[in-house]
């Protein structure tokens, strides 16, 4: 497998989808919990990072619910279209 092709089709971080212009509230209403968690090598985050399985993310994404949910936090938080 090409290294582009695995990031595309890798699944998500909560950093990925701050990145895509997701807020905290908007995963905690429509993701949580996590699908699981995957392993950091670093002391301090003994539980893992949050992972997201894209195919759930970009179904939740093609919604009604969450653009219309998505387009009230860009307002709020003056995005652009």
């Amino acid at each position: 497998m090409k290294n582009s092709e695995f990031q595309t089709n890798r699944d998500f971080t909560v950093e990925d989808l701050l990145t895509r212009g997701w807020t905290r509230n908007l995963i905690e209403r429509f993701l949580d919990p996590e699908d699981y968690r995957d392993t950091v090598n670093h002391f301090r985050n003994y539980a893992g990072k949050k992972m997201y399985q894209r195919r759930r993310v970009e179904l939740i994404e093609a919604s009604a619910e969450f653009e219309a949910a998505f387009m009230l936090s860009a307002k709020r938080r003056k995005l652009a279209p």
